[in-house]
């Protein structure tokens, strides 16, 4: 078969569970009364990049917590933190100019956002923005560089 359908089909099944999860946990609301909801998630994410290459096996995963301020049934105010691996790689005995190395990367953030929602009957949509504790880890020749830096951010979703 082809690749890049298989790909698809990978996508598409994952999507089904994912659809499937969260209309069977209703987003896990651990603490509700008619103001407040705390409710912990779980993201789906591809890199914009990958779509264009058509690399579609790089789906992340990234887990957060959510408090919201519902000051009527419809909308929603509130703050959001989450963990998301941004890209990681590892490769085996690269040749360089130095000689061969082990070569691993992985960058993660930790963003901080305002939210607001809105539902419309099953359906909520949401969106906002905020900051994200970036950090990027570089390992080669049995070196580790780290940095980290503060960047802007959005979210959106269904």
């Amino acid at each position: 078969m082809n690749t890049t359908l298989i790909k698809c089909l990978k996508i598409i099944v994952i999507l089904f569970v994912f659809i499937v999860a969260k209309q069977i946990l209703k987003a896990e609301e651990l603490i509700t009364n008619e103001t407040i909801n705390l409710r912990i998630y779980n993201g789906v994410s591809v890199l914009m990049n990958k779509l264009k290459d058509r690399q579609l096996t790089d789906v992340k995963y990234h887990p957060g917590i959510r408090v919201y301020w519902q000051p009527e049934y419809m909308l929603g105010l509130g703050l959001d933190f989450s963990y998301m691996i941004i890209d990681s790689k590892s490769l085996d005995n690269v040749d360089t100019e130095f000689g061969k190395t082990d070569f691993s990367a992985k960058m993660y953030s930790f963003p901080l956002d305002i939210v607001f929602s809105m539902k419309f009957k099953e359906l909520e949509l949401f969106g906002g923005g905020g900051i994200a504790f970036i950090n990027s880890e570089i390992n080669a020749f049995n070196n580790k560089s780290a940095t980290s830096f503060i960047g802007a951010d959005y979210v959106f979703g269904l």
